[in-house]
């Protein structure tokens, strides 16, 4: 996957907040998702495009919309971590 776009490079700054909100690593992240830690690492890092399928995958594993991922308006980060 090529270069980021804007909404992208939207997505991967809050995937990293969130991520480290709910306190995982990325090979955490990776793992939940069935992906490879240098992947998450790439996207992070806006060095890689996000695939749909990815990008569905890391909102549900992070528990958050992916509409709410890409929207120009930011990003509420109180949003309610899942109960243990």
């Amino acid at each position: 996957v090529g270069p980021v776009n804007a909404h992208e490079r939207r997505f991967a700054d809050r995937m990293t907040k969130l991520r480290k909100l709910r306190n995982l690593s990325q090979v955490e992240l990776a793992t939940v998702c069935g992906v490879r830690r240098h992947v998450v690492v790439a996207i992070e890092a806006g060095r890689r495009g996000i695939r749909l399928g990815e990008a569905v995958t890391l909102c549900g594993a992070l528990g958050v919309d992916l509409a709410a991922m890409v929207a120009d308006t930011p990003m509420a980060l109180s949003i309610s971590l899942p109960v243990d």
